[in-house]
């Protein structure tokens, strides 16, 4: 066999396949996921880029943790970072506050113990399987329309400037600004952060997954060779028709894949009760090497 020849098949041979399973913004209801969907597909990493709970009490913690143990001999890693509901019962909710159950202050390291089935990224990076995440997940001090753009608390602004350069899969649980951030049927920005963006043009992750806005669950994608993105909103008002976004990232933009996969409905859009409007997302991370760069795209 040529030379050429022969360390192309040994590449074949040496790659790797993975699969990563994106869930986020729950809200409490994932035990009717597989009721709503069927059974989850079959994945090497679970991810839930947060607002697993609805009021961020410590029952609901444990809860989904007893959720996330009768997953584990289907998923051998779960990675989990905190969004603002992980926060509500500090914040906002007084009678939440009050009850024997509520976590009175916003101490991520507490509340990762009430997860011994995941492991919580609080602002650090982890490797799975030669994957490299980092999680950086909601502060206690942003505000939900913009996370990271104003003070608005006394710890800081953000934390975006800790995302290291080399990371494969950033998750956090916001947008970033312009990106699956457009308000319902305006044109306005709601969600997404300045800061966020500017960190992911710096750093350049190579896939970014998140959640948060409801009614911009969906994809874009920047197929191999290509200089555009392809994909846009998945979540329905009305069946059949997408909710309007805004236009993609541009060609620059770093990553090649973005996935917004708020899975709970806008019953203030739809006028119904709360349920699970899409399912978990599956996405494949491929590589021709162990030197090689990873590839992901949705399945």
């Amino acid at each position: 066999m040529p030379v050429g020849m022969a360390a192309e098949a040994s590449s074949l041979r040496s790659s790797e396949c993975l699969r990563i399973l994106h869930l986020s913004d729950t809200h409490g209801m994932h035990r009717t996921l597989e009721h709503r969907f069927g059974p989850l597909p079959a994945a090497d990493i679970l991810v839930h880029t947060g607002d697993f709970t609805d009021a961020g009490t410590k029952r609901e913690f444990v809860e989904f943790d007893t959720w996330l143990s009768s997953l584990r001999s289907r998923y051998p890693h779960v990675l989990v970072v905190f969004g603002n509901h992980e926060y509500e019962g500090w914040l906002h909710d007084s009678a939440c506050a009050a009850a024997e159950d509520a976590i009175l202050w916003p101490d991520g390291q507490l509340q990762r113990r009430l997860l011994p089935n995941a492991e919580v990224l609080e602002h650090e990076q982890v490797t799975v399987r030669g994957i490299r995440f980092y999680g950086s997940p909601w502060c206690a001090w942003h505000r939900a329309n913009a996370p990271g753009d104003a003070r608005a608390g006394p710890e800081g602004v953000h934390r975006f400037g800790d995302v290291p350069e080399g990371v494969d899969v950033l998750l956090s649980h916001g947008a970033p600004w312009g990106i699956f951030d457009r308000m319902e049927t305006t044109q306005q920005h709601w969600g997404g952060s300045k800061a966020l963006r500017r960190a992911i043009e710096q750093v350049r992750p190579t896939a970014h997954l998140f959640g948060h806005i409801h009614e911009q669950r969906g994809v874009w994608r920047k197929p191999p060779g290509a200089d555009h993105f392809v994909g846009g909103v998945e979540y329905e008002l009305v069946p059949g028709v997408a909710r309007p976004t805004f236009p993609p990232p541009p060609p620059s933009y770093p990553c090649e894949l973005v996935s917004c996969n708020a899975m709970a409905n806008h019953p203030g859009m739809e006028g119904t009760k709360r349920h699970l409007a899409g399912p978990a997302r599956l996405i494949l991370a491929t590589r021709r090497g162990p030197d090689q760069p990873w590839t992901f795209t949705p399945a």
